[in-house]
């Protein structure tokens, strides 16, 4: 190692994590056991004791810590390799489930800092969590996130300010101490979207045209719908038929019939008359009377479509009727072609970003002159507040005394807020393109953000 002389080759096999001790040695996962290397020949040194290892890391003292799948545990070992004790619960943390803070969810990395506690890294994408441990095994705290693409990881409760999802969990914060913890990890997937309630029941709108029910600590798919191409159809998992003169690509819609929270053939149609899709960037796309908006992206002309309730199924599953889906308007758009939401009577699109009533007729409109990602490359620096720069989405909405304010965050950083009727009401942070002031020195609410 010092020197960077080679000393000879090793064969190891299934290796694993590697770590080296004080005295020179390699310890490397191989297989279900831990080898010792030294000298140039290597050895058993954990033999027993190990179901699925990953990763190993030692303290100062030698000991040796070794993530191990099989049990969803850190496993600790004497310095000799004899087992001392197991970090986290056996079996590990349940997805989705209730959230269990002392467990774990497919460890891999691990790693003892210099004042001996010890770090876990999770392979898992929802959440993504790294936590701290003391050596004999208490949770001293977690990390979780990124937050995703554009900001849009997040959705709060708009009748809890205390309730939030995002990364496949639902968080509690407290306002008092600033923090947040985890309630339930209700989802194995990304939660960009809404929490829409309906019928006294719970649902999760994921902007990309999915619907999920909240039963229990877990949100159960309920309905899906887009367009596909018929070539990606074999690769989707889908198990849908393409309709006669389907051509190059398709529309389906699907809802869960039977409430069993899987999709079969029968509960697909594929019928839709324009079309039924929310964009690259999806959209707020249910209505407050439960009806699916629909408004496919691209460039040129859009079309924007609704299709009506029918009603639910006995466990809460939405039936549309897609034979009743209607043509609300048609429209040239320079594009992107976007749906950021449907509230208050109107489907609001882009672009330009305009709002329809139901019968198609154009309530306002606002100049959005450079829409999405390469359209705020073109952009100057906005000389006013109100001047639209790269706008994305639609990432919320809330009600406040002047009625129901909407979200649209940019790719250039800024977040821009309106009233459904058209009002500007304010911009949030600044053109990521002017020079930045210093972040707040300590994170608490009313920092200027400015």
């Amino acid at each position: 190692r010092e020197t960077g002389a080679r000393t000879g080759q090793v064969a190891v096999p299934q290796p694993g994590g590697l770590a080296y001790a004080a005295d020179g040695a390699l310890m490397v996962v191989s297989g279900t056991q831990v080898l010792r290397i030294s000298g140039g020949a290597a050895a058993p040194l954990i033999e027993t004791g190990l179901e699925q290892p990953v990763d190993v890391a030692l303290d100062a003292g030698g000991r040796l810590f070794v993530t191990d799948r099989g049990s969803q545990q850190v496993k600790v070992f004497a310095k000799d390799g004899a087992f001392s004790h197991a970090i986290g619960a056996k079996g590990g943390r349940p997805q989705p489930g209730a959230w269990v803070a002392d467990a774990l969810r497919n460890p891999r990395g691990v790693t003892v800092d210099v004042q001996g506690r010890v770090w876990v890294v999770e392979e898992d994408m929802w959440p993504k969590r790294v936590s701290v441990w003391t050596a004999d095994g208490q949770l001293v705290r977690d990390f979780i996130g990124p937050a995703t693409y554009g900001g849009m990881g997040a959705a709060a409760d708009p009748a809890d300010k205390t309730r939030l999802f995002g990364n496949g969990c639902e968080y509690r914060l407290d306002y008092e101490t600033n923090q947040a913890s985890v309630a339930a990890n209700v989802l194995a997937g990304s939660l960009v979207g809404d929490l829409v309630k309906f019928g006294g029941r719970e649902y999760f709108m994921v902007k990309r045209n999915e619907l999920y029910l909240r039963r229990g600590d877990a949100l159960v798919p309920v309905a899906r719908f887009g367009q596909i191409r018929v070539q990606e159809l074999a690769k989707s998992g889908l198990p849908v038929t393409p309709p006669e003169g389907a051509g190059e690509a398709f529309t389906y819609l699907w809802s869960d019939g039977n409430d069993d929270g899987a999709m079969q053939a029968a509960e697909f149609a594929t019928s839709a008359k324009h079309g039924l899709d929310t964009g690259y960037w999806g959209g707020y796309w249910l209505d407050e009377g439960f009806n699916l908006v629909s408004a496919p992206g691209g460039y040129g002309r859009q079309t924007v479509s609704l299709v009506p309730l029918k009603g639910f199924t006995a466990g809460g599953a939405p039936v549309w009727d897609v034979a009743g889906q209607r043509l609300v308007a048609e429209r040239e758009s320079p594009g992107p072609n976007k749906l950021f939401l449907a509230a208050d009577g109107l489907i609001i699109v882009g672009s330009p970003l305009a709002a329809l009533a139901a019968d198609g007729t154009v309530r306002w409109t606002y100049a959005d002159n450079w829409p999405d990602v390469h359209g705020s490359h073109h952009a100057p620096i906005p000389g006013r507040d109100d001047q639209l720069v790269g706008t994305l989405s639609c990432i919320g909405t809330a009600n406040t005394p002047f009625g129901k304010v909407f979200a649209l965050n940019s790719n250039m950083g800024r977040l821009f807020l309106f009233t459904t009727d058209g009002l500007f009401v304010a911009s949030v942070f600044q053109d990521c393109r002017i020079g930045p002031e210093s972040w707040p020195a300590e994170m608490k609410r009313g920092a200027p953000l400015g």
